[in-house]
């Protein structure tokens, strides 16, 4: 699996690739929270958010001290 990032363009991008396929994402990170947004393989990277076939929202966990 590679990954490849453009994160200066608005919305970031990111591109999953993996065994031929690649998956079309764009990506937001505020604070502890990552964002991603991407459509089926093969298909267009979406333009925003709200657009999205598909939406994952991973946050991290508050560190025990």
């Amino acid at each position: 699996m590679k990954f490849s990032v453009a994160p200066k363009k608005k919305p970031a991008e990111l591109d999953i690739m993996d065994q031929g396929v690649t998956v079309k994402a764009i990506y937001k990170l505020e604070k502890d929270q990552l964002t991603l947004a991407f459509n089926q393989p093969g298909k267009e990277r979406p333009k925003s958010f709200d657009k999205a076939e598909a939406l994952l929202v991973l946050k991290r966990r508050p560190s025990k001290k």
